[in-house]
């Protein structure tokens, strides 16, 4: 969209191969709320019979007005499925269209054809909606994305949770669009999944696969009986409790057909795909065809605290069709990771199910069915991915000048000790922004040391020169072996710091005095850095703020130069404070608040002012007591031969 082969003009919210099957088609003018809507509902792809549940609304213009008197025109998706693929007639064409198209097909709006969408623009998916309006069709300059951070760093201790916050924001004109995707660091050459559950595998053949290590128990395991070719074994114990689909089980039984189960037995033969109800669940399948160990080869299983192995040494293929001789073992791990190793395999190895199933039969990972993939000397391993990120929000647009904070749940109640990536996928309209990768770096430990600060900033507000204002910072250790202060330090000699450097014990808390020590009439800004051998927070930093002032008589404080200070605190919600000064004799003043755009929002003084020094409140309400929208926002302060203009933001 636009093009000559589509009918002209056009709105299409879904256009596709689609049938009506048990579905309709309706229209309906909404009076009251001057809509003229079509809802195709539960139609059905001509591809694979999906649901297709979808409406358009057009929005009556002269309730609903634009800049150029069109009208605004919503697609709304209940049900969506944009499968169909493949090209007409073998497969009824390719993904859908969506889009508008005016009389002459020349001239459109396309938000997606062929499953391809442009930057920043969202998949189609159950419950979206996507409006179209001219209300936005005035030239402005890009959008600019500004990210608050770009990186988080998390020591966690076992089974904990953590919250952060991502702050994007607008600097631009134009309206900002975002879309957000989790990025698990799982191998993804030579592997496969991950399945519903999150188990992924990855092989021997790939450089970062799993090593081959055969696991030889021929001298301490246990063999096992059968008492036929098809019926497996009694439920034994396991030796710990395993995790496998969400589920904890302690017992397993042997199948002589190549599989281990952890529940009922299943006589099944004849290998099926994966998932399937009829096949074993809830089961580890590293080989699952028509063996027969009673007429040839052995089983035999060792456990330890740890790990269970299950080895068929040289079991053979029921003598028919298919005949080969399988040496092969299953280990599964007490922290949920399973490997499967092939040491020889003889014969026909084309004819097996190799994967795993949950109990229920609908979650599966599956490697192979009925095709080549085993060899000799070869080992898979398998391991979930588990989703320990969870985002408020995944998408939205931020206007210009404003703000939106991302809420990012951290939860390490599934993971392990040991190290963990989730990378976050941004796309914006920013031009020079449309991708940023911003890594989730998650470290678990029982035995680092965890730094924790009462406060990440001191202001100490107005402080006569000469004279000394004081503040107390409390380092905590919340890890489990000592945490190292080895250096404390502040970049200007107005601040100062002592102790500089301790150690703490697990739960122990030291005080820190931080003192500042203006030497002039001034604003004086600085960090504190704390170094540390927390792995992940090695250096922390704590900002300082402060303002040196001057007496000019015995009873007042009064200064003297003429200035406007940085307001504070900033950023601010719901209100910051903007001191400033009139040195010489009075004075006409004026304060006034702009918006991004150069519009005036509130005027905060406008009158003569005596020498002196004044502290005024914004309190974010515009001229008619209106609060108004978070972002940047500029201060304007002018005096008969001084003017200045700081800016400040205010979120929510």
């Amino acid at each position: 969209i636009p093009g000559p082969q589509g009918p002209s003009p056009m709105i299409a919210p879904f256009w596709d191969d689609l049938r009506i099957g048990s579905g309709n088609v309706f229209y309906y003018h909404d009076s009251d709320l001057h809509m003229f809507i079509v809802e195709w509902s539960h139609l059905q792809n001509d591809e694979d019979n999906y649901e297709e549940t979808f409406q358009m609304m057009i929005l009556d213009p002269i309730y609903y007005s634009t800049p150029t008197g069109d009208a605004e025109i919503i697609f709304q998706y209940k049900v969506i499925n944009n499968t169909s693929a493949g090209y007409y007639p073998s497969n009824h064409g390719q993904y859908s269209s969506v889009g508008l198209e005016d009389q002459t097909g020349t001239i459109g709006l396309e938000y997606s054809f062929n499953n391809y969408y442009p930057t920043a623009a969202i998949q189609l998916e159950n419950e979206l909606a996507l409006k179209f309006t001219t209300a936005g069709s005035i030239i402005q300059d890009p959008p600019i994305a500004n990210f608050s951070n770009d990186s988080f760093d998390i020591v966690l201790l076992p089974d904990g949770t953590d919250t952060k916050y991502l702050e994007i924001s607008n600097i631009g004109e134009a309206n900002l669009v975002y879309n957000i995707i989790k990025d698990y660091d799982y191998p993804e050459d030579g592997s496969g999944g991950p399945d519903a559950y999150g188990y992924i595998w990855n092989d021997s053949d790939e450089i970062n696969g799993p090593e081959y290590n055969w696991r030889d128990i021929s001298a301490v395991g246990t063999e096992v009986t059968f008492t036929h070719n098809d019926i497996g074994t009694d439920l034994m114990p396991i030796g710990f409790d395993f995790i496998f689909y969400g589920d904890f089980y302690s017992e397993f039984r042997i199948n002589p057909n190549g599989w281990i189960g952890f529940g009922n037995d299943n006589e099944e033969y004849n290998n099926l795909s994966l998932p399937h109800p009829s096949s074993p669940r809830p089961a580890v399948i590293p080989f699952w065809d028509d063996l027969d160990p009673l007429q040839g080869g052995n089983v035999s299983y060792y456990s330890t605290s740890d790990s269970l192995i299950v080895w068929f040494d040289d079991v053979i293929h029921f003598p028919g069709t298919y005949n080969g001789t399988y040496d092969f073992q299953v280990i599964i791990y007490e922290n949920g990771n399973i490997l499967y190793q092939y040491r020889t395999m003889d014969g026909t190895i084309d004819s097996a199910t190799i994967g795993l199933q949950n109990e229920v039969g609908n979650v599966a990972l599956q490697m192979v069915y009925n095709g080549n993939f085993v060899e000799n000397e070869y080992a898979v391993f398998v391991e979930r991915i588990i989703d320990w990120v969870t985002l408020d929000q995944t998408f939205g647009y931020i206007p210009s000048g404003e703000s939106n904070i991302i809420t990012i749940d951290i939860n390490a109640e599934e993971l392990n000790i040991g190290d963990f990536l989730c990378n976050l996928l941004i796309t914006t309209n920013d031009p020079e922004a449309s991708f940023i990768t911003l890594p989730i770096n998650l470290h678990i430990a029982i035995n680092v040391p965890i730094i924790s600060l009462s406060e990440d900033e001191f202001h100490f507000g107005n402080v006569l020169i000469g004279d000394e204002a004081s503040d107390t910072l409390y380092v905590s250790n919340l890890g489990e072996v000592d945490l190292e202060i080895t250096d404390i330090t502040s970049g200007i000699d107005e601040y100062s710091v002592a102790p500089t450097s301790f150690i703490l014990a697990q739960d122990e808390v030291q005080a820190v005095i931080v003192t500042f020590a203006p030497q002039e009439e001034q604003f004086y800004e600085d960090t504190l850095i704390i170094e540390s051998n927390d792995p992940i927070n090695s250096q922390y930093e704590v900002s300082l703020s402060g303002t040196g002032y001057e007496l000019t008589g015995a009873d007042d404080q009064l200064p003297l130069i003429t200035k406007v200070d940085q307001n504070y605190p900033n950023p601010f919600n719901p209100e910051t404070t903007i001191s400033f000064s009139i040195a010489d004799n009075a004075q006409h003043a004026q304060l006034e608040i702009f918006n991004i755009k150069g519009q005036k929002v509130k005027t905060l003084v406008n009158e003569q002012l005596e020498v002196g020094k004044y502290d005024v409140i914004w309190k974010g309400t515009d001229n008619s007591g209106r609060k108004v929208a978070s972002g940047i926002y500029f201060y304007k302060f002018d005096t008969n031969d001084y003017h200045k203009i700081n800016k400040m933001i205010l979120l929510k």
